[in-house]
């Protein structure tokens, strides 16, 4: 994947834009991350994949960029809530792009952005029927357990569990959620 990302960028140097420069340059931005740790760079280079897809007629994979900047850039350098938006955003341009695996990672990601950011709980919860359907709708089994552990979590937050340690209860197990 890293070597993908890395001559994807340097095509980019080398020949130009293209609707696929904002995901490949907020890629580069994570794959910076990981090889030098640097979290300032890793943003930077993704507000610019963010700031480049913006001014693009075709920007098919700005959606994308959103995502892959709120979940594994922007929140080292900006709030949960900004990362937030970001989500809000990328989830509407991948729907609007036809881009149904980063649209749901937005949807998932945005639920559990909003419980990093201080949302209530009951406003999060809200969320989580339309979310679960759309998932589920979609045949997304991936995001849809982690959106089940997450409406599990809550609701023990909210003091609705089994008890302390347990996310038991309301036709959950746990152990064969962990399966």
């Amino acid at each position: 994947m890293v070597l993908i990302v890395l001559k994807a960028t340097r095509l980019l140097l080398r020949h130009g834009t293209t609707p696929e420069t904002p995901s490949f340059l907020a890629q580069y931005g994570i794959a910076h991350l990981a090889i030098t740790k640097d979290h300032a760079a890793a943003y930077r280079f993704g507000k610019l994949a963010i700031e480049i897809g913006s001014r693009q007629k075709n920007a098919v994979s700005l959606g994308a960029a959103h995502f892959l900047f709120a979940s594994f850039a922007g929140h080292w350098c900006e709030s949960f809530a900004s990362t937030v938006e970001h989500l809000d955003i990328g989830l509407k341009r991948c729907l609007d792009s036809g881009d149904a695996l980063h649209a749901m990672y937005c949807l998932t990601f945005g639920i559990l952005h909003r419980r990093l950011a201080g949302l209530s709980l009951p406003a999060i919860r809200g969320l989580l029927p339309a979310a679960l359907e759309m998932v589920e709708r979609r045949g997304d089994l991936l995001n849809r357990q982690t959106l089940v552990l997450q409406d599990r979590l809550l609701a023990v937050l909210a003091g609705e569990g089994e008890g302390a340690g347990s996310l038991h209860g309301a036709g959950f197990d746990e152990e064969r959620a962990g399966s």
